[in-house]
């Protein structure tokens, strides 16, 4: 129950956990070694914090943010006009930025196109073509560290300004597309959004048991060579060797990333992200 009422508690943040820590540090430096203070204190302060950082970067991946349908704002409307045109509107450069896009995505064998982006509260758009006309839902939220804050007053005000100004820039002179359909609230294309946008924000663990055999391989082998270069290092004091070989694993890293990305932008439908 104290989960559900406080999200925000679910998780302390090593960030936290590696300031405090530092804090107590810094106090049993100045006690016993007030000569070294400074120094210390500079370079330690400096590891922690660093630390601390990447930590919650590691520990957001695998542990993902907690988000539930009802932390989101919807709307969905019809926009009389074909893919094309929808999306040249939307990637235009002043257009992009007073919406706050950040990242497009189409999927061509759905007729789909996304975008995300961020001013503040984020938004992600996706954008459904259908005979001579694009089904566009959005969904608004407020994206903390760990969880998604409860819809509030300011959430729904930013929603609000920026359908307004959507609807606005449709209806131009130089475009004059029709608009039908507006509508607030959970619809079958919103729904389908949020349930996209709510999986996405899931970490890494959840979804262990959808790891195939051959990823549970790579992942032993990726072990075993983190273990092999340590072995080196620090046992045999081969830096130069133990460092060719984590060059060696980040190219291999590296790789895999660009693979897995490429394959999943394969049947994708275009996307926009705020």
């Amino acid at each position: 129950m104290a989960a559900l009422a406080k999200p925000e508690k679910q998780i302390v943040p090593p960030l936290y956990i590696s300031l405090v820590s530092f804090a107590w540090f810094t106090g049993f430096l100045a006690i016993r070694y007030p000569s070294d203070f400074y120094p210390v204190v500079f370079l330690y302060g400096f590891l922690a914090y660093f630390v601390g950082a990447v930590e919650n970067r590691v520990a957001s991946y695998l542990l993902g943010i907690s988000a539930y349908p009802s932390d989101f704002v919807s709307y969905s409307l019809v926009v009389g006009a074909r893919m094309d045109k929808v999306k040249g509107i939307l990637e235009t450069e002043g257009i992009k930025g007073a919406l706050g896009i950040f990242n497009t995505k189409e999927i061509a064998d759905e007729h789909k196109l996304k975008l995300a982006g961020k001013n503040g509260y984020r938004l992600t758009m996706q954008a459904s073509e259908s005979a001579d006309s694009v089904n566009l839902a959005i969904v608004f939220y407020d994206l903390s560290d760990w969880y998604l804050r409860p819809v509030s007053g300011g959430l729904g005000e930013y929603a609000k300004l920026k359908v307004a100004y959507l609807r606005s820039v449709f209806m131009r002179p130089e475009h004059q597309l029709t608009i039908s359909d507006g509508q607030w609230g959970e619809t079958a294309d919103t729904k389908s959004l949020v349930s996209t946008t709510v999986k996405r924000m899931e970490g890494v663990l959840p979804h262990y048991q959808e790891i195939s055999r051959l990823g549970w391989v790579k992942v032993v082998a990726f072990i075993i060579a983190l273990g092999i270069i340590g072995y080196t290092a620090l046992w045999l004091q081969d830096l130069p060797t133990s460092a060719g070989l984590f060059v060696a694993l980040l190219l291999y890293l590296a790789f895999e990333v660009r693979s897995s990305t490429a394959g999943e932008r394969k049947g994708e439908t275009l996307s926009l992200m705020i």
